[in-house]
């Protein structure tokens, strides 16, 4: 899930770079760096970035005690163990 979050933030903004509405972070990137504007590209790709760290960092605390439980549940070891 923390993958596939991310993954999906740069889908969106890929998809806006080929075409979206004016205020979009992918069509500032692309306007940007095709106006040679590279310090205004380089912050929308900064920003981009921060959104993927904070998707990330929003699901791993959900996301790992759900995997640590499903784990535990179906090891081997665990079943030997009781």
């Amino acid at each position: 899930m923390k993958i596939s979050s991310v993954l999906a933030m740069i889908g969106a903004i890929v998809g806006e770079y080929f075409g979206d509405d004016f205020n979009a972070l992918g069509v500032l990137i692309n306007s940007k760096s095709s106006t040679f504007d590279f310090k205004g590209a380089w912050a929308g790709i900064v920003v981009a970035c921060l959104f993927g760290i904070a998707f990330y960092l929003s699901v791993a605390p959900v996301e790992r005690p759900r995997a640590t439980s499903r784990l535990s549940s179906t090891s081997p070891l665990a079943a030997s163990k009781q």
